[in-house]
């Protein structure tokens, strides 16, 4: 195709047929302009309803729940048999993390005797799990653990986000003229309740929710609690706030050890763990610590993202897509030096975004994506990518406390990891968290997915005998069919965007790249619904993938406008295919893997395929 128009391109430039082409192009341009905004749409919502048949609860089903401590307790004659005890579980979860303690404590609150195996139960420091998203909160408030993220942290509350141009991406020292260099996305101020609200149309645009006069661009808002917002912490905090939630249930039995196999049992089902238990001084051998085996009906795999046992019941491999170099800006006590407070911020840098968010009242985390081969920490290197490539791209008032963090050597690395879920059930086993499920962190949308999993997989469990694995495999076909929808919708969205943020070094398709991140960042700054449904996708408050589909190619559309407006030209054509075709290229492999909306049907592939090649691009572009 792209040979076809280039050839046609050259022979109207010299045989003169251009006047007799013009009113053709402009049919077939206004035509697939208005297919791409609401023929979708239109598709999707006849033939995709299993993803809007459950929308999101409104705030007046949420308010039953409790916002924080424990839930209501099972006894055992309710949820289960009684002859399951602390040294005899009904079930064993590998891993205390987000998932892992999150589920301890949810199972536990329902009766279950809960074994819970954690390597090492003192608090880890990491860079990722910073951020969660206000679907996440609102999942932890049903689950009753809210107060894990809320108290006893120093959180900050979260109220949205500001994309921001840097130089190189077409901000202020790049693009005089009056183009915005920022836009505001702030959450929206109710739950979304029906198929319009999930669309975006209705919401309250950004710029009129924004405060005058309040702290820093805060808006105003009711009691906390009523209105959809996020928290950012310390991740290893909010996790031993999850993990003392689960040791203070009384169905919870902790141990410290590291799970070396899954048990099996003549059918090769999994009934069991073989664990070596910690040491438990320093002057212990590795040959002293005991290796004890231990059964239960089920065994829940949450050893994150570094799993060696989600083999068992996940075929997909995890793919390395980035590395995340975290550095901690330290301030005054809310101070942080940033552009919008109570927001997280994302940098339109060059090559890749950085973002920057507020983790504690004290400190403020810069995530600096690196594609590629990692600059050498110990000769120097990464810190002189950090001062003389990142620091540039930041905001000049921030600039200052990057570099003294940078000089004073806060500097961590984390892989950045992708892989699709699989819905292969082993009897025995269940994954859960990043075993089961990753995707960039760009968004932060990681601890969303694994809670709305925990949430969902405890519901469809509930009075479920874990010794009948004919219902536990029902039910476990029910979890990988109904997570579905935020799962795919997080993934995608979170996956896409940092394709679409991130610049190829490949001149050839460096222009049309920055073409797509241009037009993203004009069609958020239109407010309306072409704002606040993007920022219902990510706040996981949407979790609906035929809208994540729509505003995609919205934003692929609203490009092309550009290059077909007033008259469309040759060259103009060319750059619509272009554009169209690095867009598909990015959302097409995703949608497939995740097989949501139509378009992942076959016939819809293949026609697809024909006009815009997409098919083993997968991760390249």
């Amino acid at each position: 195709m792209y040979r076809i128009v280039r050839l046609w391109d050259g022979s109207l430039n010299r045989m003169h047929f251009f006047p007799l082409a013009v009113p053709f192009i402009g049919v077939f341009a206004s035509m697939t302009y208005l297919f791409g905004f609401f023929g979708i749409s239109i598709i999707s919502g006849v033939m995709d309803p299993p993803f809007l048949s459950s929308p999101a609860p409104s705030p007046k089903d949420r308010s039953a729940a409790p916002a924080a401590g424990p839930a209501k307790h099972f006894s055992p004659t309710e949820e289960g048999p009684s002859d399951y005890g602390l040294d005899k579980p009904e079930v064993i979860i590998v891993g205390a993390g987000t998932a892992g303690a999150s589920a301890a404590a949810t199972f536990a609150r329902q009766g279950r005797k809960v074994l819970l195996v954690e390597r090492c139960m003192s608090e880890q420091d990491r860079i990722v799990g910073e951020l969660l998203q206000p679907g996440g909160l609102r999942a932890l408030e049903r689950l009753g653990l809210d107060a894990c993220a809320k108290e006893g942290t120093d959180s900050v509350v979260v109220d949205g986000y500001a994309i921001i141009r840097s130089a190189e991406a077409g901000g202020a020292a790049a693009a005089p003229g009056g183009r915005r260099d920022s836009v505001m996305l702030y959450y929206p101020e109710s739950d979304p309740e029906n198929r319009s609200e999930l669309f975006g149309k209705g919401v309250k645009p950004a710029a009129a929710a924004t405060a005058k006069g309040g702290e820093a661009g805060r808006r105003p808002c009711s009691r906390e609690g009523e209105v959809p917002r996020g928290r950012s912490f310390h991740n290893c905090r909010f996790v031993q706030r999850l993990r003392e939630a689960a040791q203070a249930e009384p169905n919870v039995r902790v141990v410290e050890g590291t799970v070396s196999a899954l048990l099996e049992g003549d059918g090769g089902e999994v009934v069991g763990v073989r664990y070596r238990e910690a040491a438990k001084g320093e002057g212990q051998e590795e040959e002293e610590r005991v290796t004890r085996e231990v059964r239960a009906p089920l065994t829940v795999v949450a050893d994150g993202i570094w799993s060696g046992l989600r083999k068992c019941a996940n075929t997909n491999r995890p793919q390395k897509l980035s590395t995340f170099v975290g550095v901690l800006v330290k301030h005054a006590a809310d101070a942080a030096p940033v552009p919008h407070k109570h927001c997280g911020h994302v940098v339109l840098a060059h090559p890749s975004p950085i973002l920057i968010y507020q983790i504690s009242s004290t400190e403020t985390r810069v995530l600096v994506d690196v594609a590629g081969a990692m600059p050498s920490a110990a000769d120097g290197g990464l810190s002189a990518h950090l001062r003389e490539k990142s620091a540039p791209q930041l905001p000049a008032m921030f600039r200052p406390a990057f570099l003294e963090a940078v000089a004073r050597g806060d500097v961590k690395s984390m892989p950045n990891r992708a892989m699709p879920a699989s819905s292969v059930h082993r009897p025995g086993a269940l994954l859960l968290g990043d075993a089961l499920n990753m995707r960039h962190p760009l968004t932060g949308g990681g601890m969303t997915v694994a809670l709305k999993d925990v949430e969902l997989l405890s519901e469809l469990l509930r009075g479920v005998p874990f010794r009948d694995a004919a219902a536990v495999a029902s039910a476990a076909a029910r979890f990988h069919a109904g997570r579905r929808a935020h799962a795919a919708t997080i993934n995608i969205l979170a996956n896409a965007l940092y394709h679409v943020f991130s610049t190829p070094e490949d001149p050839a398709s460096k222009g049309t790249r920055v073409d797509l991140q241009a037009a993203c960042f004009d069609y958020l700054s239109l407010g309306g619904c072409y704002s606040a449904g993007p920022v219902g996708l990510l706040s996981g408050l949407s979790p609906v993938p035929w809208v994540l589909t729509t505003h995609f190619f919205m934003v692929a559309f609203h490009g092309c406008r550009e290059h077909l407006l007033p008259v469309p030209t040759p060259g103009g054509v060319l750059r619509v295919y272009r554009l169209l075709h690095v867009a598909t290229k990015i959302i097409m492999p995703l949608l497939e893997e995740e097989g949501s909306t139509f378009l992942a049907w076959w016939p819809f592939r293949k026609a697809i395929q024909l006009v815009l090649p997409w098919e083993h691009e997968r991760w390249e572009n």
